[in-house]
């Protein structure tokens, strides 16, 4: 099940594109975020996934959840 805001990872990067395009340019929103325009670059071409700090000035933030599944002929 799917909560109602959870988002795909092409929608990070959109999110993360459209931030940059507000600030103005790659260097600005580098500067915005607290990371460097290098690793920003890294990120926008997928290189690199992108952190809290950089997640949060994109006006997102990163949600872990756990899942569990049940496994046919498990030693037991």
């Amino acid at each position: 099940m799917r909560a109602s805001n959870e988002i795909r990872s092409a929608d990070v990067y959109g999110a993360i594109n459209r931030a940059v395009k507000s600030a103005g340019s790659q260097q600005s929103f580098a500067e915005k975020a607290g990371v460097s325009p290098a690793f920003l670059s890294s990120v926008m071409h997928g290189r690199r996934s992108p952190t809290d700090k950089l997640l949060k000035a994109a006006g997102l933030r990163r949600v872990v959840s756990v899942h569990f599944e049940f496994v046919e002929n498990a030693d037991v």
